[in-house]
């Protein structure tokens, strides 16, 4: 049972609560009443959501390609070899197009369409960027952009036809950082707000049911698709079989409820 704060003395519905066995997160009880009787509750939740397993996160280009998806990252291919290690961003000598990073996050909890998002943030263990060939990430200068499927549960990705039967289908996307470049390290990276992501899916879709799924996508932004003479504006991240890997969705939130007495 998780703590409950009770703004005043309310014995009877206080067990009450504890007899229904709800599992709530930190819970305020406003001193008011439904019109159906019950008590108004503000249920505040904090999530910390890692990844289940290795299928939970991959790299995978935006065409098809010998790099269109690979569920352990690309690193295993280079010389040095990077075993376990997911790069993302824009490729022009093979393949011409985006490299995306993917990851899928289970709520361990509803997310109430009356729900106000208060925060939410992404982090992963960042592996540094790519500096062999020509055209590279440039540290303080390049960006990256995070989007979401727009779907109440996103499906676990499990091979490239996947990957194209949910491409098309996208929030907006955030910009990393929200102005300036980034500066990509070999250590943890932690997100602007995706307040305004986990909003779109929630007002889309009415709410998010515990167990569904939350997929997003990290890539270079955009206009590098129009430009010319970007050999490889890739940055890596540790994946799931990393010893590294740490890579979590935390979302913050608070919804009113009613509690019958």
């Amino acid at each position: 049972m998780k703590r409950i704060i009770i703004s005043f003395l309310f014995p009877l519905f206080l067990v009450s609560c504890i007899e229904t066995g709800e599992l709530l997160g930190e819970v305020t009880v406003r001193g008011g009443s439904s019109s159906g009787g019950g008590a108004v509750v503000t249920v505040s939740e904090s999530l910390v959501i890692s990844l289940d397993d290795d299928l939970d996160d991959l790299e995978t280009s935006s065409s098809p390609n010998p790099y269109d998806y690979m569920s352990d990252g690309e690193g295993y291919l280079h010389a040095p070899a990077e075993p376990d290690t997911l790069f993302c961003g824009y490729w022009e000598t093979i393949q011409d197009d985006f490299t995306y990073c993917v990851f899928r996050f289970e709520l361990p909890k509803d997310i109430p369409g009356n729900a106000t998002i208060t925060s939410a943030s992404f982090s992963v263990r960042g592996k540094g960027h790519v500096t062999a060939g020509t055209g590279n990430w440039v540290q303080g200068t390049d960006y990256l952009e995070i989007f979401a499927n727009n779907t109440d549960n996103s499906s676990t990705l499990l091979n490239y036809s996947d990957v194209e039967a949910v491409s098309g289908s996208r929030t907006s996307a955030i910009r990393w950082p929200s102005s300036g470049g980034l500066n990509w390290l070999d250590g943890q990276m932690t997100s602007p707000s995706l307040v305004s992501i986990i909003n779109e899916l929630k007002t889309n879709h009415n709410g998010l049911l515990s167990g569904s799924g939350i997929t997003l996508w990290v890539a270079s932004h955009q206009d590098y698709k129009i430009k010319a003479g970007l050999d490889d504006k890739e940055i890596k991240i540790a994946d799931y079989g990393h010893a590294e890997f740490n890579t979590t969705l935390t979302i913050e939130y608070h919804y009113e409820k009613v509690i019958s007495p």
